[in-house]
């Protein structure tokens, strides 16, 4: 009884609760310390209880120096940082899980990333010539996913192999939209068809879509395609190129996303990408 009085009035001004819990219990192994000595002297156990309570001095002094001691703020502070650890490792492991879901399910992530082609690259006989890149800002959240346009550039195409099924001369617009989410318990989908599967349109009118059965047509569309890469577990580019005619840029091109079928628009004329 006398020892849980000393330390409850010991410990009152220590206003952060897990401090105070711990220092009681602390100034209680020092009082049941002293008391078992006492007792080991022959004083009864209610005598003892009182002694080593009077041993441990004021409370009402000790009580002041331990309110200054025990800050709230800094308890606060420690507790804050233990749970901002323990969220951030659960984070951890769950995005890793992601990330491995991710390379399973799409093995293009392990691939290199997009990057600015040289000036001129050749490879058997296509040629391709870099004529222009621009650097779009802005971003566009579509679906719960954010995204950017790291890389845009046009290239004239040649070709002058034997075969007559190629165009000699054409011009390629590549597209790189990066998306982007902090939703690691749902990794982005990096399938070419979230965009192959949606027609795209240009200022100018132009459609553009995959050719296949029950997608779209040769005589209605121009040419459109999608490579995938992913970066890391919480994003993927998607590298889409557009068959462009005569090399004529258009002043916008409107990309559709599936995400929501929701659509893109960059302007090439002021540099942005926006809904």
């Amino acid at each position: 009884m006398f020892a849980t009085v000393w330390v409850e009035e010991a410990t009152r001004k220590i206003r952060f609760k897990p401090d105070r819990a711990a220092v009681g219990r602390e100034l209680m192994g020092h009082i049941q310390d002293l008391q078992e000595q006492y007792e080991a002297q022959g004083l009864s156990p209610y005598d003892a209880e009182m002694q080593a309570t009077e041993d441990m001095g004021d409370p009402a002094a000790i009580a002041d120096d331990l309110g200054r001691l025990h800050r709230p703020y800094l308890g606060w502070l420690w507790r804050l940082s233990q749970w901002t650890l323990g969220i951030l490792l659960a984070w951890a492991v769950l995005a890793g899980i992601g990330y491995v879901r991710n390379l399973l399910e799409y093995p293009a992530a392990e691939v290199e990333l997009p990057q600015l082609p040289e000036a001129v690259e050749s490879n058997g006989a296509w040629t391709r010539r870099l004529l222009e890149h621009w650097d779009i800002t802005g971003s566009v959240d579509l679906g719960g996913y954010r995204f950017t346009v790291p890389l845009a550039y046009l290239q004239e195409v040649t070709y002058e192999g034997p075969e007559e099924d190629f165009t000699p001369l054409q011009y390629e617009l590549t597209v790189c939209l990066r998306a982007s989410s902090w939703r690691f318990w749902e990794p982005i989908s990096g399938g070419q068809y979230m965009i192959l599967s949606h027609e795209a349109v240009d200022s100018d009118g132009t459609r553009y879509g995959r050719w296949e059965p029950g997608l779209f047509s040769e005589e209605t569309h121009r040419h459109y395609f999608c490579n995938t890469y992913g970066d890391g577990p919480l994003a993927v580019w998607y590298e889409i190129q557009l068959d462009i005619q005569d090399g004529e840029m258009p002043d916008w091109v409107d990309i559709p996303i599936g995400y929501g079928e929701e659509s893109l628009r960059l302007n090439f004329a002021e540099g942005v990408v926006g809904p």
